[in-house]
């Protein structure tokens, strides 16, 4: 027997919610806009902020500091 219990997925909540109906109108028209607009519009947004900021930002000063280090060098050579 393992010292930790390995994790397992439980999925039985979301499961619940994706499932569930209310008896209140309201609380189940807000679960029905949960589920189609706002989580699928968070997971765009993540994504974009991944994408935009992480890799394209990165990648620009990646880019600046390789034009930044030819310039210097390009002055430091004797004769220039």
């Amino acid at each position: 027997m393992s010292w930790i219990a390995p994790l397992e997925m439980n999925m039985s909540i979301s499961q619940n919610i994706y499932e569930g109906h209310s008896n209140n109108c309201l609380v189940d028209l807000a679960q029905k806009i949960a589920i189609y607009a706002i989580i699928p519009l968070a997971l765009v947004v993540m994504f974009e902020a991944i994408v935009k900021n992480l890799i394209f930002i990165n990648l620009a000063n990646v880019c600046i500091t390789i034009l930044n280090s030819t310039h210097d060098w390009y002055h430091a050579r004797p004769g220039n």
